[in-house]
């Protein structure tokens, strides 16, 4: 009886005791709000959050890890049993997946699933200001504990890299996000890898800017320089479209002449406006001779003719030069003007020794005072821009200067009184000035004729004033004309030795008819 008794009591007693950490099967039997309880085999029934057991209905069958005992209950879980299986069955070498929760000490805190792992900065492969996004990423296993299970990405972020740019081709367009702006560009984050952007490479004109951009913007680009070696990237959002330079060059050809308003004026050039573009005309290529102060020989709106000379590719420029179009009429200088030309000219520049001016084709041309009259008393006003008739006088083409005259323009009262004044020949006029060395007398209006001291008598004259007065009407003959001086000589003196001359040759004539 006692046997069998035995054999009942066993029947009902649990068939072992469960220790703490155990892992054990059990049958759910029922469900509450917040537990549901198993059937372990044990005198006391298993009790495990329902959270754990949701989806399974009672009767199913799980396997848990007892985890704490009371009076009433063994506290039993499933989640933790799987976390230390799947924590168990991870090894140095596996790779994860995993996402990372949270900045740590030191790291990065990362959610694998059933388990949490660590991910030290160094091993991380990101910039120590990434925030985490939720996005699922891969993970090396470099070690293992009993705690804690540490992760890398360096071999991965190489590898995928690697691949990146595998995929990668110059020329290739790529879309990105800007990641940090510099002075001279940004820093694009091309997925894997960041790319530059230099300034110079935002657009082919000044439509837009680097100001124009921030962190965050997304933006297409082209690879234009790809180093796989190095990992360096170089991005351009201008050469996505054709550059506008090609289409523009087809317009200019060298030897082309343009006339150019000023637009802007600088110490070393002007920039001119040849309509759908502004080029530069350096302060070399401006004029024909050296030009001391730019600022002030052009303004805003002078029209400049100007030839094209060069085409600059690289710079994307058209090379001006107003230089070589003065040079090309001072080659041929016989076909814009020759000397005793009257040519129209523009004012530049007085100065107290003469002034300079400027002729139709804007070739400089120099009028010393000596040329302003034939009277060196009279005074000539100019003004800057007041436009006048000269007379070309002389050409310079060595030191590639013209000089012209006003005086010059009409007869020279020397030449006047000359054609009007016989030599030889006696005239009654008026003395206009006494001198030390003579009397001046009128000729014309604007003529004076000498007569030297020693040609008013033949008696020698100490005081010349004793014995004339200014107003005073004087008989003398024109003895000389000196066209180098410009200078009329007459005497009284001379007189009396032509009517000698003329009374002698009349005796002749009679006498020497008798003979």
């Amino acid at each position: 009886m006692n046997n069998n008794f035995m054999e009942m009591l066993e029947e009902y007693l649990p068939t072992g005791e469960q220790n703490l950490g155990d892992k054990i099967e059990g049958t759910i039997i029922r469900k509450d709000d917040e537990f549901g309880y198993l059937n372990i085999n044990n005198k006391l029934e298993g009790r495990i959050r329902v959270s754990e057991i949701e989806g399974l209905e009672i009767g199913d069958k799980i396997k848990v890890l007892v985890v704490k005992e009371n009076d009433e209950f063994l506290i039993v879980s499933k989640n933790i049993l799987e976390k230390r299986e799947a924590f168990s069955n991870i090894k140095k070498g596996d790779k994860l997946s995993g996402i990372i929760k949270e900045k740590v000490k030191g790291g990065y805190r990362v959610d694998c699933g059933l388990i949490s792992a660590f991910l030290p900065f160094k091993n991380s492969g990101l910039n120590q200001s990434y925030t985490p996004n939720g996005e699922k990423l891969e993970f090396d296993v470099i070690e293992k504990n009993r705690k804690d299970i540490v992760l890398s990405r360096i071999e991965i972020v190489k590898e995928e890299e690697a691949k990146f740019l595998n995929d990668l081709n110059l020329g290739d367009k790529i879309s990105g996000t800007i990641s940090n702006k510099l002075d001279y560009g940004m820093i694009v984050d091309l997925g894997k890898l960041s790319g530059l952007l230099h300034s110079s490479e935002i657009a082919w004109n000044k439509e837009k800017t680097l100001k124009d951009f921030n962190v965050g913007d997304k933006i297409e680009a082209k690879i234009i320089e790809l180093d796989k070696e190095a990992k360096k990237i170089k991005i351009s959002i201008k050469q996505l479209a054709e550059n506008p330079w090609l289409e523009t060059r087809k317009k200019y050809q060298i030897g082309q002449n343009f006339d150019a308003p000023v637009k802007e004026v600088f110490s070393f050039g002007v920039v001119v406006d040849l309509g759908e573009r502004e080029d530069l005309i350096h302060v070399s290529d401006l004029y024909y001779k050296k030009i001391g102060n730019v600022e002030k020989e052009y303004s805003k709106g002078d029209i400049i003719f100007c030839e094209v000379v060069g085409i600059d590719d690289e710079k994307e420029k058209i090379v001006l030069s107003a230089k070589t179009v003065f040079e090309k009429i001072w080659a041929n200088l016989d076909a814009f003007c020759v000397l005793n030309d009257v040519i129209k000219v523009t004012v530049t520049r007085v100065k107290d020794f003469g002034f300079f001016a400027k002729t139709e084709e804007n070739l400089e041309i120099f009028v010393p005072k000596s040329e302003y009259s034939w009277n060196k008393f009279d005074k000539l006003d100019l003004k800057v821009g007041e436009r006048i008739d000269i007379k070309l006088i002389e050409i310079k083409e060595d030191e590639k200067n013209l000089v012209g005259s006003i005086k010059r323009l009409g007869k020279s009262p020397y030449d006047v009184a000359s054609s009007k004044f016989e030599k030889n020949t006696e005239y009654e006029l008026v003395i206009t000035d006494i001198l030390e060395n003579g009397v001046l007398v009128k000729l014309t209006d604007d003529f004076k004729g000498l007569i030297p001291k020693k040609e008013l008598s033949s008696e020698q004259i100490k005081d010349i004033k004793e014995h004339y007065n200014v107003g005073d009407s004087i008989k003398a003959v024109v003895f000389d004309k000196n066209n180098n001086k410009n200078s009329i000589l007459l005497s009284v003196k001379k007189i009396e030795e032509l009517e000698e001359k003329k009374e002698l040759e009349e005796l002749m004539k009679i006498y020497g008819a008798n003979n």
